[in-house]
């Protein structure tokens, strides 16, 4: 009973992190758009640079770089894993 417990209380746990890693997407994905935005119509403004969408591009591909590697971690924190189980069913 109490090990069906704690595997209850690791499974909240988990859930509650995705619950918040859900906001952290947000981050990775918003944050690069907007700093690439705002550098490009300084670029523009100031430099007649027109380089938006490059800098849109690169922050989309930097983005999804970092949610891999965040996700990856995380997975590794799922109370199902395989190598995390240090007991055998």
């Amino acid at each position: 009973m109490e090990e069906n417990n704690q595997k209850t209380q690791e499974r909240q746990k988990y859930t509650n992190r995705l619950f918040y890693f859900s906001f952290e997407i947000l981050g990775y994905f918003a944050a690069p758009a907007i700093v690439s935005v705002l550098i490009g119509k300084y670029l523009k403004n100031n430099y007649e640079l027109d380089i938006i969408i490059p800098l849109l591009v690169a922050a989309y591909i930097l983005s999804w770089i970092v949610f891999a590697a965040r996700y990856r971690a995380l997975q590794k924190e799922r109370p199902d894993n395989k190598e995390n189980n240090t007991t055998t069913e």
